[in-house]
This record gives structure tokens, sequence and C-alpha cells, in this order.
């Protein structure tokens, strides 16, 4: 990392310190009154300047959150009516919390853009789960893509905010339901990942290896493996911070 956009400058900060001080005394009679002044210390520190906000980390979030909420809702709509209505339910108070109305979309005082938010993804997710029986899973990817991409579009059109203060406040109110979606989705994925494992399996030459409780513990098991492998190579390497005369930076060396 270099250059002036990818460090923190550091400032130096004056800081006076009080000091009592006696001046000279003074003959009063037979007692001699000191003469205090006010004495001042001055110190400079070395402060890294901030804090600074990252409204490309927050676009990037942003965007992540929307391509895992239109494939839940793609996964969601090829469900069953009961496992339906439970799958849509995180997706509506995922939707409650971005707090969208307040960048004034059309009216601050009204919540007019979530109720077409709900109107637009639950209609088409309720639709496709009611006659798309035979639409397949990447169409409705793409749909749902397309009407997230579309909302999107709309906010960024709409609001009364930069476009750098839009990204950090759905950014900022996205963060914890968007992280238990996100979360979920992973879960699913991983199931995803098992379940393939498993179908790699069926293909053994011997019909009484393909199935059974002991293939999937161990699909299962280098699933885990493999996660866990990943997981130590990420936790061997740090980020360490360095400064010079003028700059702070961060590198990434091994343990």
């Amino acid at each position: 990392m270099a250059g002036d956009n990818a460090v923190l400058p550091i400032r130096l900060v004056p800081h006076l310190t009080p000091v009592p001080l006696t001046l000279d005394s003074v003959v009063v009679g037979p007692a001699r009154l000191p003469v205090p002044v006010n004495g001042f210390i001055t110190t400079l520190t070395h402060e890294v300047g901030g804090p600074y906000t990252q409204p490309l980390a927050a676009a990037l979030w942003l965007a992540v959150l929307g391509m895992a909420l239109a494939g839940w809702l793609a996964v969601v709509s090829m469900l069953r009516r009961p496992a339906f209505l439970a799958g849509t339910m995180p997706v509506i108070f995922l939707l409650m919390s971005l707090n969208v109305d307040a960048l004034g979309i059309f009216d601050d005082t009204r919540q007019y853009f979530l109720y077409l938010m709900l109107a637009v993804l639950g209609g088409a997710a309720l639709g496709l789960q009611a006659f798309g029986e035979q639409v397949r899973a990447r169409w409705r990817v793409a749909l749902f893509s397309g009407l997230v991409a579309g909302l999107a579009a709309l906010v960024v059109a709409r609001t009364r905010l930069p476009l750098s203060e839009t990204a950090l406040h759905l950014a900022a109110y996205a963060t914890p339901a968007g992280a238990v979606l996100v979360a979920a989705l992973v879960l699913w994925v991983g199931g995803e990942n098992i379940r393939a494992l498993l179908w790699f399996n069926t293909q053994a030459e011997r019909p009484e290896s393909r199935f059974g409780l002991l293939p999937f513990g161990l699909a299962s098991l280098l699933y885990l493996g493999l996660w866990r492998f990943i997981a130590g190579m990420i936790v061997r390497w740090h980020w360490v911070p360095a400064c010079t005369s003028t700059h702070c930076y961060c590198y990434c060396r091994p343990c």
C-alpha cells in the first residue's frame, strides 16, 4: 500500500500541560511571600488523523448484500408454502432495517419506498412460488438480480444525499441484518457443497459404497477440513502497522 490515498497521514498535535512555578519571593515583615506564576510545558505528539470513512468498502458490502438477497429470494421461491413464509420473514426485516426512506426517495415522513421494495420483491417471490414451478433456478436468480439492481438504481437517482453518504447510510443500517442473511446464505452454500461431494461419491464403482451415513460423514469431514485449512492460512497472516515521518501504512506478513 502506497500513495496519499492508501495511507493514514500523521499530524502533530500540541499539548499544553500546566506547571506551577514560583518566580520570586517578596519580604513582608518577618515573612517571605512567594510570587507564583502559571507555567506551561508544550509537547508535540504524533497522531493518526481520522476517523476516515470508506465509501468504497460500504458500496462493496452493499453489492455483496444485494447478491445474497437475490440468491436467497431465488432459493426461497422454490420452497413449499410454510418454508417460503419462514424464508421471507428475514427479508422483510432486512428491508425494514435499511431505513431507505430517510434518504428522501419519495417522502421523508412516509415509507413509500419500503412499500415499493416489499411489493416488488415479495410479489415476485410469491408469484414464482405459486405459479412459476417450471422456472429454473438461474432464471430466478437473474430476475431477482434485475429487480434488486433496479431498486438500487432508483435509490441512486432519487437520493438527496451524495452517493458516498448514501452508501455509508445504507451500509450502517444494513450491517446487522445483512450479516445474518449472508451467514444463512453461507450455510446453505456449505450444505450444497456437501451434497455435491456426495454426488461425486455416487459415481463409485461399488454400489454398496455409494450411499449411507459413512459417505455423508466422510464428505462432511472433507469439507470441514478444507475450511479449517483455509481459515488457518488466513490466521497465519496479519496486518502490521508501520509509520514513516509523514505517513502510516500497513503491510501483511506471516506470523
